[in-house]
């Protein structure tokens, strides 16, 4: 009798132990970042984990380092992009997850009615879905800006070949094709409140690929900015070029790993 109530006890102990075991613990390590170098880097971050006796970092599902239990950070610059990143933190069944795809697609703009004050657009909203529209180049209005233009870099000629991205700011308006990508603001464009648009005019006569900036308000990088990659795949003598695009919706982060 006495061995049965020892065994009773014992379970019932067991039973208690389980119990306190199996109660609500937290699974996340709240993993973020803090954008760096004008969005060409990251600083990971999570919370400290007790109990735990490493930390098991991952990119794109691979691991690439075990860090000490104190770990709360670790740097990754633009040699290291990724699209997801997971911390694991062993001994503390704890972990978590930060996803970076940009969102990727692709769009057609055509030389509908070109002339020196008309050409056709894009905008972007924060999601990443673009809306295709036909602009107003007009230096004389101030809601005419065109951040990017896409132009033939031989004057009174048309070269495919010799496509290129580029300010119209800087570059003039002396160009034979121009496909317009992003402006401020101008009847029909998209909504301003629901589409974002960039200010800084930059010349981008370098190669046919080009990370755009926007939102750029202030004429300076902010942890809120957004960024989309746009590469030319074709384009055709008729008058239509077609891009790819990657939208980064982390804001501030100028990687896009397709």
């Amino acid at each position: 009798m006495r061995t049965l109530k020892s065994a009773a006890i014992i379970i019932l102990g067991l039973v208690w132990l389980v119990g306190m075991d199996c109660g609500a613990r937290p699974q996340d390590l709240n993993l973020r970042y803090i954008p760096k170098d004008m969005g060409g880097s990251i600083d990971l971050m999570w919370d400290g984990a007790e109990g735990a006796n490493d930390f098991l970092l991952y990119r794109n599902d691979t691991l690439i380092d075990t860090l000490p239990p104190d770990s709360i950070h670790y740097v990754f610059d633009s040699t290291m992009v990724g699209k997801t990143f997971r911390v694991v933190a062993e001994g503390a069944r704890l972990e978590g997850t930060l996803d970076l795809t940009p969102y990727v697609d692709s769009f057609t703009l055509y030389e509908r009615d070109y002339s020196d004050t008309t050409c056709s657009g894009v905008a972007f909203d924060a999601n990443g879905h673009y809306t295709l529209y036909n602009i107003r180049y007009d230096t004389s209005s101030s809601w005419a800006y065109v951040q990017i233009v896409l132009a033939d870099t031989f004057v009174d000629s048309v070269d495919f070949s010799s496509m290129r991205l580029a300010s119209p700011i800087l570059f003039g308006r002396s160009f034979a094709s121009a496909f317009a990508v992003n402006t401020q603001d101008y009847a029909p464009t998209p909504d301003k409140d629901d589409s974002l648009f960039g200010y800084a005019y930059y010349a981008f006569i370098t190669a046919p690929e080009y990370a755009a900036w926007l939102g750029a308000w202030n004429y300076e990088w902010n942890e809120d900015d957004a960024f989309v990659r746009l590469t030319v795949i074709n384009a055709d003598p008729s008058g239509w070029i077609t891009f790819r695009y990657a939208y980064q919706t982390a804001p501030g982060l100028r990687w896009f790993p397709y």
